[in-house]
């Protein structure tokens, strides 16, 4: 239902009603388990975020723990994974969206909440909230277990 969202422009009320209907992430050992690693996928909307992913090789995220996560990895010159130092790190903590507690992560440095909803036990979809693209509106995003 999520992957295919990657491979053709949808809007973001399309992409806001698939996210609504997802289950809550309660428990964020949900997004710990195993390596912690998820690898990202963007989901084409006219949101800025989407080609500043694609430009910046963006591979996923690492959620080491509660309170260690790297929010952005990217892909370096020789293709493995690098963390963006300069978006930082980030924490994981329960919170609402449109009256519903999830997982949330929280950025360290940037005004910058993403909120998880389960799609099964190996994907979830991300919705991000920043302040610093107000005008742009919500990012739709979703991450796959590595």
């Amino acid at each position: 239902m999520v992957s295919k969202l990657d491979k053709e422009t949808v809007d973001n009320e399309a992409a806001a009603a698939i996210y609504e209907k997802l289950e809550s992430i309660l428990d964020p050992t949900f997004l710990t388990k195993g390596t912690g690693t998820w690898t990202g996928g963007s989901i084409s909307t006219s949101h800025p975020s989407h080609a500043m992913l694609i430009s910046m090789k963006w591979a996923g995220k690492v959620f080491r723990t509660t309170d260690d996560v790297d929010p952005v990895m990217v892909f370096g010159e020789d293709g493995k994974w690098v963390w963006n130092e300069k978006l930082g790190h980030a924490q994981l903590r329960e919170m609402a969206w449109n009256g519903k507690n999830t997982t949330a992560m929280i950025y360290d440095t940037y005004p910058i909440i993403d909120y998880f909803r389960k799609v099964n036990s190996d994907t979830m979809m991300g919705v991000m909230d920043t302040k610093l693209q107000r005008e742009a509106g919500l990012y739709y995003f979703y991450l796959t277990r590595k």
